[in-house]
């Protein structure tokens, strides 16, 4: 499902238009952003949790030149599903 297939989904399961729905997942996303930064975690209810992680630092090697490159180390965001919810995947 794509970004658009999502919002008209939305907008027909609560009956607001497209560009309402639009809006609610916008200031959604934007609220889940601002607890990843502030709390370092954000909790999806029934899904799971949104958490940034530090990923440590690390060599790569490009394939053609062999050149090794160290790659900094960085905070990103890390996805972690609820037990229920891994179970229906699996």
């Amino acid at each position: 499902m794509n970004n658009k297939e999502f919002i008209a989904a939305i907008a027909e399961q609560t009956g607001k238009t497209q560009k309402e729905a639009t809006e609610i997942l916008d200031q959604w996303v934007n609220e889940l952003k601002n607890d990843v930064v502030e709390k370092q975690v954000a909790q999806i209810d029934g899904v799971g949790y949104l958490e940034t992680r530090m990923r440590e630092q690390r060599t790569i090697v490009n394939p053609g030149s062999k050149q090794r490159m160290l790659i900094p180390p960085k905070m990103v965001v890390a996805f972690k599903p609820i037990h229920r919810v891994k179970n229906e995947i699996n």
